[in-house]
């Protein structure tokens, strides 16, 4: 009887801890998801302009990023039939610049005061030349005065846009023709002519 009251005792205090346990990851929770909610509204708000910047023919759609259980769930208006996950209604062209307007808000909002580098790799590889101008004056107008901003891009004429349109603030281009194993990388400085 002695060893069953013991086990008994136990047992009530391990449905206390089990009770305390849930009251407070219920609190973290809560707490997690205000504080990321606030985080994603300042994020959802910047991607919402840097995309009505590239699309402004879907200026009037919304976005939304909403706190789950294990991370984050996009949704994106599509033609005024609701909020989609992007990838199951976008271009390939679409979902890049929407990716690329979630990384620069998130570069954004995690920089603030401290703004420093902006590295781009090729990210305009499947999206159309109209939009590719956008971009690079939504660059040009966001980014160029703040961050140092280094871009990779295998398309020489997106490479002259950016130059011209001021989103290298006057930065030097430099131009890898080749490169091998044994003799490394030969670049070449300054001006592109996109017509070589």
């Amino acid at each position: 009887w002695e060893e069953y009251e013991n086990l008994d005792a136990k047992v009530d205090r391990l449905d206390s801890l089990v009770s305390d346990t849930e009251t407070a990851e219920s609190a973290f929770i809560a707490a997690r998801s205000e504080v990321i909610g606030e985080i994603y509204d300042d994020i959802t708000a910047r991607v919402e302009t840097y995309y009505n910047s590239i699309h402004p023919d879907e200026s009037d759609t919304s976005t939304s990023i909403v706190v789950t259980e294990t991370g984050a769930d996009l949704q994106k208006e599509f033609y005024n039939a609701g909020e989609y996950p992007p990838h199951s209604v976008f271009s390939e062209g679409h979902l890049d610049s929407l990716g690329l307007c979630l990384h620069l808000a998130l570069a954004d909002y995690l920089q603030q005061d401290e703004k420093s580098l902006l590295l781009l790799d090729d990210v305009v590889m499947s999206v159309d030349q109209s939009h590719r101008l956008e971009i690079v004056q939504m660059i040009a107008k966001e980014f160029a005065e703040d961050y140092q901003v280094i871009i990779t891009t295998h398309d020489e004429l997106w490479a002259e846009q950016l130059s011209s349109q001021g989103a290298l603030q006057g930065g030097p281009q430099i131009r890898l023709r080749e490169w091998s194993f044994d003799g490394g990388v030969k670049e070449s400085r300054g001006y592109i002519d996109v017509y070589e």
